[in-house]
């Protein structure tokens, strides 16, 4: 009824890994983290974290900046899914879809897969897996 949405592994190799140093960024308050008035830098694991949060907290399309020919596919499109009048299926389908396509652009993750959903109310909450070529993390969409 619905199309396969079986899991494929991006292929990455060692000298392709190179997300670097990044800076700790907290977006509950929507500030970067300090310590002793020096902004708390991040790299590995920390940093795919932050850049997964960033990704997903984008608006695909609704900001300048990300228009460029490089990064025009930055970001995730979940805005029309709140509007919608789709069934919760398709909605799932879709965002996983849109999640997965998102997340493949960053060259340190190797897989996501695992979605979850949970209906409570008019709130859909989409948690996942995602690994990375430094370990495994979790993410999670709330709609």
């Amino acid at each position: 009824m619905f199309p396969n949405t079986e899991i494929t592994e991006i292929a990455v190799t060692e000298e392709e890994t190179n997300m670097g140093t990044s800076f700790l960024f907290d977006f509950k308050r929507g500030d970067f983290v300090t310590v002793d008035g020096k902004v708390t830098a991040v790299s590995g694991l920390g940093a795919v974290k932050g850049w997964i949060k960033k990704v997903l907290n984008t608006e695909k399309g609704k900001f300048k900046i990300y228009e460029t020919d490089e990064s025009q596919e930055y970001g995730v499109k979940l805005k029309d899914f709140v509007t919608s009048g789709y069934s919760t299926d398709f909605v799932q389908i879709e965002l996983e879809r849109e999640i997965k396509e998102a997340l493949a652009r960053n060259t340190d993750i190797t897989r996501v897969h695992t979605f979850e959903f949970e209906k409570n109310k008019r709130k859909l909450t989409c948690s996942f897996t995602v690994e990375t070529v430094y370990g495994t993390t979790g993410g999670e969409v709330i709609l």
